[in-house]
C-alpha cells in the first residue's frame, strides 16, 4: 500500500463516514459522571496537520491526519481509524496507518486502549515498511503509553557503495590501451558501502497533567524511555522527556528533549492544528463543566510517527595490482588519445589506429583533454588541408612529446623522440588554444599553418615550409601565438605574415624566407609582444621585415637580411616599444618609383623606422652596403620634391614625435648618403659606441637662379633635423665615425640638452661633387650644430671627442642659442680652403650660410639661397677647427681645455657672436693659412683664435692658460665692427673683451701646408671697425713672447679705412694692458694704431717688454679727409727693456691726436715722441723726463703741456 493510498483512504472514509452508535436501553445504566445526550458524547471525524521537528532516527516532517470513528458507545468505547501523510524536509514521502480501540471505564474515569498500525517512509535512498502496535491508559491526571515498532520488508538497504584506490605506487612504465594512457602498479583499495536500516524497537512514557487553562485547555508532561536496534547497527536505550501544550481543543504544541548513545541529543518541538477538535461536541460546548475522561477518546495516537532509520557505513580495504589512467590537471578528466599510424585502418584507439590525420582530428573532441598521437613519419595519403579543432593537440612521435598529469607531472609518452618528423603536405588551420607539434609540413598550395580569429596557440618542434603563401599565417590572433624549436620557411614567400595579432613569442625557433616576391616577414596591427629572433632573409622584393600600425612591443633579433629591396627592418606607424638587436642587414638595395614624390619616395635603409613613438632600441646591429638614390628639388611642384634614400638606420617622422630611443653598440659601414638619419623626434635620445665608417654621398649643387636644378648633399655620419624646433634630450657618446662623405655628425633644429661626447670623428671625405653640378655644399665637417629657424635655446655639450682630419671644419655651430661647452676634444688637421679675405668675402663674412640650407624645404627660401651661394663663390677660408656662427639671441658659450692643432685658416673662429663668451685653457697650434695683400684690400687668414662681431652685446674673456702658439698667421685677432658698410646689422656692435693668463708665442711661422717670407704674425690682434664701442678691453698677465710681428696690436678704423676710405666712429673704453711679457717680438711689443674714432687706453705694469725687434710699445694716431683719431694713453709703471730704436715710440699724423701721460716707467732705450701733423699732447710735459727712467726724445716738437688728458 502506498503512503499515497493510506492519506487517501483516510480521507474517503471519513468524508462518506456515518458513525454506528449503539442503542442504550432504558435498562441499562448511564455512564457514571457524565451528563448530556448521546450527541454530546460522541466523537467526531476530524482532519488536521502539523509539523514534527528532526528527531532520533528521522528527519523533520509535516504532516496531514485525519481522524475517523468507526464504531462508538458514547460514554463507553470507541473504534477507530487514524492516518497521516508525511512530508519531511528533504520533500520525501512517508505515512501511516492504524485502527485503534478505546474504552471509557467510568468509575476510573480512565480510558484503556490499543492499536495496530502500519508504516511506510521513503528516505530518498531507502523505502521501509513497518508493522506498529501500542496499548495506552488515559486519566483525568496520569497517562501511560507502551508502543511496538516492527520493522517488515526489506529492512536493511544500500544506498551507495564507493572504491577509492589510494597509495598508488607505479611498478612499470606508462602504457598506451585503448585511448587512456595508464600507468602500472600497486593500490590499496578501499570500500566504503553506506546502508540504511529500519530499526525495530519499544518504547514507553508515563505523564501527567500539570497545569489546566480556563477553557479547559491543559498542560501535560511526559516522560519515558525508548529501545532501537537493527542488523548491524548497535542496540541502543534512550531517554525522552516532553511537555505537550493544548492552549484550545484546536491547537497542540510539543517540546522535548531525547537522548540515546547512537543518535545523540536531539531537541523536539511540534505544533498542529485539528478540525473541528478532538473532544466530542458537548464537551467543547461546555468545557468548565466537564470532568470526564471520556473527553479524551478523541485524541491522536501518540507515537514515533517516522519509521527510524539508522545509516550505516562499512570499509574495507584491500591490496592488489592495479592500473592507472593519467589525467590532465587542467581539467580534472583523463586524457584521450587519438591514435594515427601507418597501415592503420580502425578506429582511432591504440590497438586499432587510424591511418591518416584526417581521421584522427575529424573525431577529436574540443573539451581540453584530446589528443591526436601520431606515431609514424609519414602516413599514407596524409594530405591537408585540415583543422586542429580548438583544445586538440596534434603531437608527433618524432620528438620528444611530453604531457603534463595530474597523477605524475610530466610524462613523455611512449614511442616519442623517434627522431623522425612526421611529414604533412597540405595547410594545416589551428583552432584556438590548439597545439601542434613534431611536423615537417610542406604547402604548395595556400599558407603551411593559418590561425585565425583565436586567443593563442602553439606550434613546437616543427619544420614548416610554404612556396604558395606564407609559412605561418596569423589573423585576428588575440592571445600569444608560442613557436618553440620551430623552423618557418617561405620560398618565394614570406616566412610569417600576421594582421591585427596580439603577440608572438619565438623561443628556439627560426625564419628563413629566400626570394620572397614580397616581404620577408609582414605583420600588421601588433597590439601585445612581438618577439621574432634567429631568421634569415634573401633577396626579397620588398622589405626583409614588415611591422606596421602597432602598438605593441616588438623585439626583432638575430636576423641576416641580405639583399632585400628597399629596406631591411622597416617599422611604420608603431608606438610602443621596439627592440632591434644582434641583426647583420647586408646590400639592401634601395627602389627608385616610376614617380618617386615626397609622398612616395625612393627607398633604400638598411633599417627603417617611420612615424615611430614610444621607446626604442636599436643595439648590436651590422648594417652594410645600403645603396640608395639621390633626392630631388622641386620648387615649382614641392610635392615631388623627396630626400635621398641609403641610410643604414633612418628614423623618419613627418611630424614630430616623442620617442625614448637608444642606438648603440651597431656597426654601420658602407651605406650611401647616411650611416644614421633621424627626422622629427623629440623626447630622450642616445646614440652611442656605435662604428659609423664609410657613408658615401655628395656634396650636392646648389643653383639659385633655378633651384630645381639643386641637390641636397648627403653622406652624413650621422645626421638628425628636425622640419621645427623641437625639444630633446640628446646624448652623442662613445661613437667612431670614419670616413663618412659631407658631415661626421648633422644637427638641425634641436632645442633642450644635447651632449656630444667621447666621439672619434675622422677623416671625413673631401666635397665630392655630382656629376655637372657647379656649386657644391661646403661639407666636410666633423660636427655641424645649426637651428637655421633662429629661435629657441638649447644646453649643448661637445667634450672629449677626437675630432680628427675632417673637411671644412671640425666643429661648426651656427645659428645657436643658449648655453654651449666645446671641452676637452681633440681637433687635428682639419684640411680646407687656404685663401684670405678679400673685400668680396669679407662683405658676405657670415659662416652661417655654410648651414643656410639644410632640408629641401629650404630650397624654397630665396633668400637663404642666395646667401649660401654668396658664401661658396666668395671663396670664404675652411679648414677652421672650430667655429661658431651668428647667434643672433642669448648666448654663452664655453671654450675649454681643448687641443686644437694643425687646421687650416683658423684654429677657431667665432664670428657675430653676443652675451658671453668664454675662451680658456684651450691649445691652439699650426694653424695654416693664407697671406693677403693689404693693398688690395685683403686680410690674411691662418689665425689660432679669430673672432669678428659686428651686432649687439659680447662679452668676450680669453684667459685661463690658452697657449696659442706657432700658428701661420696672428695667435689672436678680434674684428670688432662691421668694417665694409654691407654687412646687415640689428643694432651696433659692443664688446666687453679680457685677455688674461695666456701664452701667446711664435705666431707667424711657416707650417706644414703653409709657407711665406712675409713678415706677419701678431700675438694680439684688434680691430676696431666703424661704430664699433668696446666698453671695457682687458689684456693682463698674458706671456707673448717670440711672435713675427707684434705682441699685441690694436688698431681702428684700419680695414675701414682700406674698404671705405673712411676710419670710422668706433670708441675704445676703459682699455688697459698690464701684468704682461711681451718678449722676442720680431716687431713692436705692443702697437696700437688708430685711423678714427676714440681711445682710453691704460698701459701700465707689465714687468717685461723686452727684446722686441722694434719699439716696446707704439702708438700711432692718424686722421684723414673723413676722420680723425683721438687716443688719450696713460702709459706707467712698464718696465722696457732693450726695445731698438726705443722703449716708447708716439706720434701723430694726418691730423690724428695723441694725449699721453707718461709715468713711472723704466727704459734702457728711451722714449721718442713725435708729430708728424696732428695734435700730440704730454701730461706734465715739464716733468716727464723726470718721472721716468730714460731719456723722453721729442722729435719736430710741437707738443702741447696738457694737466690730464681729456
Amino acid at each position: 500500500m502506498t503512503k499515497l493510498t493510506i492519506f487517501l483512504g483516510i480521507l474517503m472514509t471519513g468524508m462518506c463516514h456515518s458513525p454506528l452508535t449503539a442503542q442504550t436501553t432504558e435498562a441499562e445504566t448511564a455512564p457514571p459522571q457524565t451528563t448530556g445526550s448521546a450527541v454530546d458524547l460522541e466523537i467526531t471525524p476530524r482532519l488536521g496537520a502539523g509539523y514534527n521537528s528532526s528527531a532520533a532516527g528521522y528527519d523533520g516532517f509535516g504532516r496531514f491526519e485525519g481522524f475517523v470513528p468507526l464504531l462508538q458507545n458514547p460514554g463507553k468505547n470507541l473504534l477507530f481509524l487514524e492516518g497521516r501523510l508525511l512530508l519531511d524536509n528533504g520533500a520525501h514521502l512517508g505515512g501511516n496507518i492504524l485502527l485503534g480501540y478505546r474504552a471509557f471505564n467510568p468509575e476510573l474515569n480512565r480510558t484503556f486502549g490499543g492499536y495496530v498500525g502500519y508504516d511506510n517512509r521513503d528516505t530518498g535512498e531507502s523505502n521501509f515498511n513497518q508493522i506498529g502496535l501500542g496499548l495506552e491508559s488515559l486519566g483525568e491526571i496520569w497517562d501511560l503509553r507502551l508502543n511496538g515498532y516492527l520493522p517488515v520488508g526489506d529492512t536493511r538497504q544500500v544506498v551507495t557503495s564507493n572504491t577509492v584506490e589510494s597509495n598508488f605506487q607505479q611498478t612499470g612504465d606508462p602504457f598506451f590501451q585503448g585511448n587512456s594512457l595508464l600507468i602500472p602498479g600497486n593500490s590499496t583499495f578501499q570500500t566504503t558501502t553506506i546502508q540504511e536500516a529500519a530499526m525495530s524497537g519499544l518504547d514507553f512514557e508515563v505523564g501527567a497533567k500539570v497545569a489546566e487553562f480556563a477553557n479547559g485547555g491543559e498542560v501535560r508532561g511526559y516522560g519515558g524511555v525508548y529501545y532501537y536496534d537493527a542488523s548491524a547497527s548497535p542496540s541502543t536505550v534512550g531517554g525522552k522527556l516532553r511537555v505537550e501544550v493544548r492552549p484550545t481543543d484546536y491547537l497542540n504544541l510539543g517540546l522535548g528533549v531525547q537522548h540515546d548513545d547512537l543518535f545523540g541529543t536531539n531537541i523536539l518541538f511540534t505544533i498542529g492544528g485539528t478540525f473541528p477538535g478532538t473532544r466530542p461536541a458537548g464537551y467543547r460546548q461546555r468545557p468548565d463543566e466537564l470532568e470526564s475522561v471520556w473527553a479524551r477518546m478523541g485524541e491522536s495516537v501518540a507515537r514515533t510517527t517516522s519509521i527510524v532509520v539508522d545509516q550505516q557505513v562499512e570499509s574495507v580495504s584491500v591490496n592488489g595490482a592495479s592500473t592507472m589512467a593519467l589525467t590532465n590537471p587542467a581539467t580534472g578528466q583523463p586524457w584521450v588519445f587519438v591514435h594515427v599510424s601507418e597501415g592503420g585502418n580502425s578506429d582511432g584507439t591504440f590497438e586499432s589506429p587510424f591511418a591518416t590525420i584526417k581521421e584522427g582530428v575529424a573525431v577529436a573532441q574540443s573539451d581540453g583533454n584530446y589528443i591526436v598521437y601520431v606515431r609514424s613519419g609519414t602516413a599514407s595519403g596524409d594530405t591537408g588541408p585540415i583543422t586542429i579543432p580548438a583544445l586538440v593537440q596534434l603531437l608527433s612521435a618524432g620528438v620528444l612529446q611530453e604531457i603534463d598529469t595530474q597523477e605524475l607531472g610530466l610524462v613523455a609518452l611512449p614511442f616519442s623522440a623517434n627522431g623522425q618528423l612526421t611529414n604533412f603536405t597540405g595547410t594545416i588551420t589551428m583552432e584556438n588554444q590548439s597545439v601542434l607539434s613534431g611536423f615537417n609540413l610542406t604547402s604548395n598550395d595556400g599558407p603551411g599553418i593559418a590561425a585565425r580569429n583565436l586567443d593563442f596557440v602553439t606550434i613546437r618542434d616543427s619544420s614548416i615550409t610554404s612556396s604558395s603563401e606564407a609559412a605561418l599565417l596569423l589573423e585576428n590572433t588575440t592571445g600569444n601565438i608560442v613557436l618553440t624549436n620551430t623552423n618557418l620557411t617561405g620560398d618565394g614567400v614570406p616566412a610569417l605574415v600576421g594582421t591585427n595579432i596580439h603577440s608572438i613569442n619565438f623561443t628556439g625557433s627560426s625564419l628563413t624566407s629566400r626570394n620572397s616576391t614580397t616581404n620577408g616577414i609582414t605583420l600588421n596591427g601588433v597590439t601585445g609582444r612581438l618577439s621574432l629572433t634567429n631568421g634569415e632573409i634573401t633577396d626579397s622584393q620588398a622589405e626583409g621585415i614588415l611591422v606596421e600600425n602597432s602598438t605593441g612591443a616588438i623585439a626583432i633579433s638575430n636576423f641576416q637580411i641580405n639583399r632585400a629591396q628597399n629596406r631591411g627592418i622597416l617599422l611604420r606607424q608603431v608606438d610602443g616599444t621596439v627592440e632591434i638587436a644582434n641583426n647583420t642587414i647586408t646590400d639592401t638595395a634601395g627602389v627608385l618609383p616610376n614617380n618617386p614624390t615626397r609622398a612616395n619616395p625612393p627607398t633604400g635603409q638598411g633599417i627603417g623606422l617611420f612615424e615611430a613613438r614610444g621607446t626604442i632600441n636599436i643595439t648590436n646591429n651590422e648594417i652594410t652596403g645600403t645603396t640608395g638614390f639621390d633626392g630631388n628639388i622641386d620648387t615649382i611642384n614641392p610635392e615631388n620634391s623627396y630626400l635621398a634614400s641609403g641610410q643604414g638606420i633612418a628614423i623618419l617622422n613627418t611630424t614630430a614625435g616623442a620617442v625614448n630611443l637608444n642606438i648603440a653598440d651597431n656597426t654601420i659601414t658602407g651605406n650611401a648618403n647616411q650611416g644614421l638619419s633621424l627626422a622629427n623626434l623629440s623626447g630622450a635620445i642616445a646614440i652611442t659606441n656605435n662604428d659609423i665608417f664609410d657613408t658615401t654621398g655628395t656634396a650636392g649643387n646648389i643653383d639659385n637662379i633655378n633651384p630645381s636644378n639643386s641637390e641636397l648633399f648627403t653622406g652624413q655620419g650621422i645626421a638628425f633635423n628636425n622640419d621645427r624646433l623641437e625639444p630633446v634630450n640628446l646624448t652623442i657618446d662613445g661613437n667612431n665615425l670614419r670616413r663618412n662623405t659631407s658631415r661626421g655628425i648633422s644637427l638641425v633644429n634641436l632645442l633642450g640638452t644635447i651632449n656630444i661626447t667621447n666621439n672619434e670623428i675622422r677623416d671625413t671625405r673631401e666635397e665630392m661633387l655630382l656629376p655637372g653640378a657647379d656649386i657644391g655644399f661646403p661639407t666636410g665637417q666633423g660636427i655641424v650644430f645649426s637651428n637655421d629657424l633662429r629661435r629657441g635655446e638649447v644646453v649643448l655639450n661637445i667634450a672629449n671627442n677626437r675630432i680628427l682630419r675632417n673637411i671644412n671644419q671640425g666643429i661648426l655651430l651656427t645659428e645657436i642659442n643658449g648655453t654651449i661647452r666645446i671641452e676637452n676634444n681633440r681637433i687635428t688637421d682639419t684640411r680646407g680652403k687656404l685663401t684670405v679675405f678679400n673685400r668680396n668675402n669679407l662683405t658676405t663674412l657670415d659662416f652661417s650660410g655654410f648651414t643656410a640650407i639644410n632640408d629641401i624645404n629650404d630650397f624654397n627660401d630665396q633668400a637663404a639661397l642666395d646667401t649660401t651661394v654668396a658664401v661658396i663663390q666668395s671663396q670664404l677660408p675652411t679648414g677652421q677647427g672650430i667655429i661658431v656662427g651668428n647667434a643672433i639671441d642669448q648666448l654663452n658659450l664655453t671654450i675649454n681645455n681643448n687641443q686644437i692643432l694643425n687646421n687650416d685658416s683658423h684654429g677657431m673662429a667665432l664670428t657675430n657672436l653676443r652675451d658671453q663668451v668664454t675662451i680658456t685653457g684651450n691649445t691652439v697650434t699650426g694653424t695654416s693659412g693664407a697671406i693677403g695683400d693689404p693693398n688690395n684690400g685683403e686680410f690674411s687668414t691662418g689665425e689660432g683664435i679669430f673672432v669678428t662681431h659686428i651686432n649687439r652685446g659680447l662679452n668676450l674673456t680669453i684667459a685661463e692658460g690658452n697657449r696659442v702658439s706657432d700658428n701661420f698667421e696672428d695667435g689672436i685677432v678680434m674684428i670688432i665692427g662691421e668694417p665694409t658698410g654691407g654687412l646687415p646689422t640689428t643694432a651696433p656692435p659692443r664688446a666687453d673683451i679680457t685677455i688674461s693668463g695666456n701664452t701667446v708665442q711664435n705666431n707667424g711661422v711657416n707650417t706644414a701646408n703653409s709657407t711665406s717670407n712675409e713678415i706677419r704674425g701678431d700675438g694680439i690682434r684688434i680691430f676696431l671697425e666703424g661704430d664699433a664701442l668696446v666698453n671695457r678691453l682687458d689684456i693682463n698677465n698674458n706671456t707673448i713672447t717670440s711672435n713675427q710681428d707684434d705682441g699685441i696690436q690694436i688698431s681702428q678704423g684700419e680695414l675701414t679705412t682700406g674698404i671705405t676710405g673712411n676710419g670710422g666712429t668706433s670708441e675704445l673704453r676703459n682699455a688697459t694692458i698690464s701684468g704682461n711679457t711681451i718678449e722676442d717680438q720680431v716687431q713692436q711689443g705692443i702697437n696700437f694704431r688708430a685711423a678714427g674714432g676714440t681711445a682710453d687706453l691704460v698701459i701700465e705694469n707689465n714687468p717685461s717688454i723686452s727684446q722686441n725687434g722694434g719699439e716696446g710699445i707704439a702708438i700711432f694716431a692718424a686722421g684723414n679727409n673723413a676722420s680723425t683719431a683721438q687716443i688719450n694713453a696713460n702709459v706707467r709703471f712698464n718696465t722696457l727693456t732693450d726695445n731698438p730704436p726705443s722703449g716708447l715710440f708716439g706720434t701723430v699724423i694726418n691730423g690724428g691726436n695723441l694725449c699721453i701721460d707718461l709715468n713711472s716707467n723704466n727704459s734702457n732705450t728711451g722714449y721718442l715722441l713725435t708729430d708728424g701733423g696732428g695734435t700730440l699732447q704730454v701730461v706734465d710735459l715739464g716733468n716727464v723726463n723726470g718721472n721716468n727712467m730714460g731719456l723722453v726724445v721729442f722729435d719736430r716738437f710741437n707738443t702741447d703741456n696738457v694737466a690730464a688728458c681729456p
